[in-house]
């Protein structure tokens, strides 16, 4: 049977290695060089999640617990985030009006409020930002690690 532990270990690794990684020197118009990376900002955010949540996985979970440990902070988050639209709904829905405007319209208006992102603090004390993303990269998790389960 495949490792829990491992599989995180492992897809840790992957991204330590992505994460900041230049793939060649280039040189600009002015004969300057300056470093290429593989992958955009964006994604190289998304990779510094992942990496974070798993380092988190790791020293939470233990063996065989993995997958339950996923499958409840999802459920938690989900909840909460859940509860967080709810309550900013209106704020929301305001927003999204303003939106809809046409340009020449919505510059004439001032813009609403924005709602609020939500953020959630661990029993470390560290933030995390929750969003659809957030679950989003949990469910990639838990779907992976089953793969890597099964294909043992």
């Amino acid at each position: 049977m495949e490792s829990e532990v491992e599989f995180l270990k492992q897809r840790l690794q992957i991204l330590e290695q992505s994460i900041n990684t230049p793939v060649d020197f280039d040189k600009d118009e002015k004969g300057r060089f300056y470093l290429r990376f593989n992958v955009s900002p964006s994604v190289e955010h998304a990779y510094i999640r992942e990496a974070h949540l798993i380092e988190k996985l790791l020293s939470k979970a233990k063996e065989g617990q993995v997958d339950k440990a996923l499958a409840g902070w999802h459920k938690f988050l989900a909840d909460e985030l859940r509860k967080h639209h709810e309550q900013y709904q209106r704020m929301q829905e305001k927003y999204d009006e303003w939106r809809s405007l046409p340009f020449p319209t919505r510059i004439e208006i001032p813009e609403p409020p924005h709602p609020p992102e939500l953020e959630l603090k661990d029993t470390q004390n560290d933030n995390w930002i929750v969003d659809e993303r957030l679950l989003d990269l949990i469910k990639d998790i838990r779907f992976r690690l089953s793969q890597w389960m099964t294909s043992g």
